[in-house]
């Protein structure tokens, strides 16, 4: 196995001298003196950040030179690996060759089967290593590995047994492990977490983003660093979060700039190498190893309860037999009531050490060593931490005092005497301050109040503490790829819109030639917002993946870094009141909306683990789905033409209405306010969309207003383009005009109900006969309806009555596709309170 991972980084975190003896797996198991001298990484795959730091690293160094002897022991068998594969193992021989090491010292075979503890046991200085994840055993146990878990099925963990078995006392490793290993929940896992922290010195774990390896199947497991070394005891363990390793992710890697790589080689180098901790950043802070030692004390207690219990029924049902045995012997005289006495309270003693076995052993099991080291700080903010240790400025954690002491000093302590246990609590820790959080809100509002410092804790946590706040801007990506289509005349591109209601859509395909401006290149997975239109919908995700899709350069377009914050998670709380609401207080301009980027990267969201966003996000995106497919059986509804009379009254259709009248024919400017002229593509048989209609300024829209104005009960009917005939009735008081493809028609109320004419002219059989009469049917452009032909066009028309009776025939099975959607509605509900808890407030 080959990483992808340069693996420059492993070799400058060791930095071993020369003459140190060193072992490797796979094909990067070496580290010469002549880097060390000239300070070049000789390696074809280096990024060109990291050759830079090398350089610059090494360069200040200077080079400790060993003794001919020493330097000849080190070439000859100083660095030794074990390779599986034998071609990577010849390739690995020949990278010894060239650089003047022993080939002879990479041997092909299993690591794990290989290995003998008389030999190599605490034989190697340095470890770097790369062992395949999850593979494939080549026998059934590896007693010499470990012989407590030699059948483990988990390779990683008995490569990483393997290691730290080979190293001498103060020797040093860095692996590459499956990220799953730092949580697994097997006994092995766990007691190897365990003795890492507790037997050896853990210096640092440096997630790895996903995507650094790739398989046949395409991306790899996501992984981690560890580094330790062996002997000691771990105080602090240092987490750097790597999610820019200076490539690409995907099977084409390409370099790209911002390699954090760099960043983290500077701080261990700095900081973790002396045993000092580096200054905390987003992506980069230390935890105590206390914390991952610790076992909720809540969770102790709850175990000996219910083991005391559990086996106290045990040894009841134990000691029955043997008390009537006894009795029976002391009713005979064979025993004394001394002797009696004794032999229960030998049983009792007995079954009392038992109980506290098995609480020790289930606490055991219940503690899982974890190094998922983000979720071992609470999602305290900074400003949060200033406010809570200013209630305890001065007080001071006494030496000495565990975490259940701490607990236990807290959990049946008065709130007028909890100040001083409460001082006593790390909030830092999460499950410190998950005791604090669960003490406080156990008790009402009102009690609280009457203690002013206690009070203050609980408005902390409840502003919001569970999960931290973040700015989003530190997670976006802003596309600039702006291109102009008419660069590219013959090219067809797929035009982008957004609506506030199903959020981006395709809305045309043009040829380059006829797009004259520039527009944005829109990639999967991309939110596009109009910033002048964002407060009524205007911003989606786009969902698309099509060839030249694009979107008119009046967007902003971006996407978030998804190793740390899901696009659909984003999707999500764009949809909450907190959105809106920023959205609004951050609108520049006085009337004129003006939501800029920089306003979007300056706002603060909850950030829950990926596994929560997650989950959110699929429940959104399925509650969106089914809203979509019951607005789909109601559009795709068939009216029920039988309903309608056919021998009722023929009259054309100008003599029930009022008026009938063309949109108006100009093109209106791109402005950002005024009055919006709808076109066709702005009128949905489902909706009239906004956000993406043009504008005509107030003095210039006047005259249009008094000659087409639409109002409430109009009817609005497609005069050409590929939505031809679609009839949507008006439902709305807001003040707009209409642009020529959209012919307004304003019935009599006395004559006609407009909800009727609606659904006579939405009829298939009525938008043939139209086109019939304009000879259209067939044409092979687009067809089109014009003004005389709506006014002389025959409705058959009967009383104000039964027009009644049929609206409500028809509406019947409408309510019942409405009733469909009534728990999708419902389930949203619940979703927007799941999002209003992310957010801190009370729903």
């Amino acid at each position: 196995m080959v990483a992808l991972t340069d693996p420059t980084f492993l070799d400058s975190i060791f930095d071993p001298a020369c003459g140190t003896a060193g072992f490797g797996f796979d094909s990067y198991g070496y580290v010469t003196e002549a880097v060390r001298r000239s300070g070049k990484w000789p390696g074809p795959k280096a990024h060109p950040e990291l050759i830079a730091y090398f350089q610059k690293h090494f360069a200040k160094r200077p080079a400790a030179m060993p003794s001919p002897t020493k330097a000849l022991d080190f070439y000859r068998s100083g660095i030794h690996g074990i390779e599986y594969l034998g071609m990577i193992r010849k390739m690995a021989a020949i990278n010894f060759y060239i650089r003047g090491l022993n080939p002879q010292n990479i041997e092909q075979g299993d690591s794990l089967a290989l290995f003998d503890p008389a030999k190599d046991g605490g034989s190697k200085t340095v470890v770097q290593a790369n062992p395949p994840f999850g593979a494939d055993r080549d026998q059934e146990a590896y007693p010499n590995v470990w012989a407590e878990f030699s059948r483990e099925s988990e390779t990683t963990i008995l490569f990483v047994k393997l290691m730290l078995d080979a190293l001498a006392p103060g020797g040093r490793c860095a692996v590459i492990v499956s990220e799953g290993f730092l949580s697994w929940g097997q006994t092995s896992a766990r007691t190897l977490r365990k003795m890492l922290v507790e037997e050896n010195n853990l210096r640092a774990i440096i997630s790895l983003p996903q995507g650094v390896f790739v398989s046949k199947g395409g991306v790899g497991p996501k992984t981690s660093i560890l580094v330790f070394e062996k002997g000691g005891q771990t105080k602090d363990v240092w987490f750097y979060k790597v999610t820019n390793d200076g490539y690409t992710m995907g099977t084409n890697r390409r370099p790209i700039e911002g390699c954090q790589l760099v960043e983290a080689l500077e701080l261990f180098d700095k900081y973790v190498r002396h045993g000092k901790t580096p200054p905390e950043t987003k992506h980069s802070f230390s935890v105590p190893a206390a914390w991952i030692l610790n076992l909720d004390p809540r969770v102790k207690l709850r175990i000996e309860v219910d083991t005391t219990a559990e086996v106290s029924e045990r040894a009841a049902k134990d000691k029955e037999p043997l008390a009537a045995k006894l009795a029976d012997q002391l009713r005979d005289g064979k025993i004394t009531e001394t002797d009696r006495a004794e032999r229960l309270a030998q049983h009792d003693e007995v079954w009392r050490v038992k109980t506290l076995n098995e609480i020790a052993k289930r606490v055991e099991t219940a503690h899982l060593y974890s190094f998922n080291l983000p979720n071992a700080r609470s999602n305290l903010s900074k400003s949060q931490l200033e406010e809570w240790n200013a209630v305890f400025k001065g007080a001071k954690r006494k030496n000495g005092h565990t975490l259940d002491a701490r607990f236990a000093a807290l959990k049946d302590c008065p709130p007028e005497k909890a100040h001083s246990a409460l001082a006593m609590l790390d909030v830092q820790d999460s499950l410190e301050f998950d005791i604090a959080r669960q003490y406080l809100m156990a008790y009402p509002v009102e009690e609280l109040a009457k203690h002013d410092q206690l009070a203050t804790l609980r408005k902390i946590i409840e502003s919001g503490a569970r999960y931290p706040r973040v700015r989003l801007g530190d997670y976006l990506r802003l596309n600039t790829d702006r291109i102009k289509p008419s660069d590219f005349p013959e090219t067809r591109f797929r035009v982008l819109g957004v609506s506030n209601t199903v959020g981006v859509f395709l809305n045309e395909t043009k040829p380059g030639v006829e797009i004259k401006q520039a527009n944005y290149h829109v990639r999967p997975n991309e939110f596009c917002y109009n910033p002048y239109r964002v407060n009524v919908g205007s911003i989606g995700l786009c969902e698309f993946d099509y060839d030249n899709q694009i979107i008119s350069g009046a967007y902003n377009v971006f996407g978030t870094d998804e190793t740390e914050l899901l696009p659909q998670y984003l999707l999500a709380l764009f949809q909450s009141p907190q959105f809106l609401a920023y959205v609004n207080e951050k609108a520049h301009g006085g009337v004129r909306m003006n939501f800029k980027f920089e306003d979007m990267e300056a706002w603060e969201i909850p950030l829950p683990p990926e596994q929560m966003q997650r989950e959110l996000a699929e429940a959104f995106t399925k509650n969106a789905r089914l809203q979509q497919a019951g607005k789909a059986l109601l559009q795709n509804w068939s009216l029920d033409e039988t309903v309608f009379p056919s021998n009722a009254q023929t009259r054309p259709m100008e003599s029930i209405c009022t008026k009938i009248t063309d949109g108006e024919h100009l093109r209106p400017k791109t402005i950002d306010s005024g009055i919006p002229f709808l076109s066709a593509k702005d009128v949905q048989e489902d909706e009239i969309r906004f956000d993406e209609c043009l504008f005509v300024s107030r003095s210039d829209a006047d005259k249009f207003l008094a000659k087409c104005r639409p109002e409430v009960g109009d009817i609005m009917l497609i005069s050409r383009g590929a939505t031809v005939g679609r009839v949507k009735r008006v439902d709305t008081d807001r003040e707009f005009c209409l642009l020529g493809s959209v012919i307004l028609i304003k019935p009599d109320p006395s004559v006609v109900l407009p909800e009727f004419l609606e659904a006579y002219l939405r009829r298939g059989s009525i938008l043939a006969a139209l086109l019939k009469s304009v000879g259209a049917e067939n044409a092979s452009a687009q067809p089109a309806i014009y003004i005389k032909n709506i006014k002389s066009f025959p409705v058959c028309l009967p009383t104000i009555e039964e027009q009644n009776a049929i609206l409500g025939k028809l509406q019947g099975p409408q309510e019942s596709i409405q009733s469909i959607l009534v728990p999708v509605r419902q389930h949203m509900e619940k979703l927007m309170g799941r999002l209003a808890e992310l957010w801190g407030d009370e729903k």
